[in-house]
């Protein structure tokens, strides 16, 4: 027992101390990475990619959704394989995260950053992306082929 002088702590002092270690044991809780029910799988084992063949192509540049979504559902450890459409391998690709399934239209996206958005294949056919955080919100990805299956414009060139 912790000693203040010659009397013993009084009742507002050891709620304190009780108060410091229940916030202490809740960063350290969250500093796990737990979520309410423990901590979530983001193994690829535990998460297989669900396919997706959604969105559009328009010009050479897919778009899972509109600006305005509704956006995939991206929960901590889940995975897609995106059918794109654009006959070959995409040139360029984002992943925009929002809180809200409806983009602009909930007045909350941004650029996808760290391991929000990991892109883990990117062929022909397919674009597989995965949420490596624990964390659940909802995702729009965007990539381009600007000449599609044609070749570019500079091949063959001397």
């Amino acid at each position: 027992m912790v000693r203040f002088g010659s009397r013993a702590p009084g009742p507002i002092v050891l709620r304190l101390m009780a108060l410091h270690l229940v916030a202490l044991g809740l960063i350290v809780w969250g500093a796990m990475g737990c979520s309410a029910l423990g901590p979530c799988d983001r193994s690829d084992d535990g998460n297989p990619a669900v396919p997706f063949r959604g969105g559009t192509v328009v010009d050479g540049s897919y778009m899972s959704s509109d600006w305005t979504g509704p956006f995939l559902p991206f929960d901590g450890g889940q995975r897609y394989a995106l059918e794109h459409g654009l006959e070959s391998t995409p040139r360029w690709l984002e992943c925009w995260v929002s809180f809200g399934s409806g983009g602009v239209g909930d007045g909350s996206m941004a650029p996808a950053a760290g391991n929000m958005c990991v892109v883990q294949e990117v062929n022909e056919e397919v674009i597989v992306i995965k949420n490596d955080t624990c964390s659940n919100m909802y995702v729009l990805v965007l990539a381009g082929a600007p000449w599609g299956g044609a070749r570019s414009p500079s091949e063959g060139e001397p």
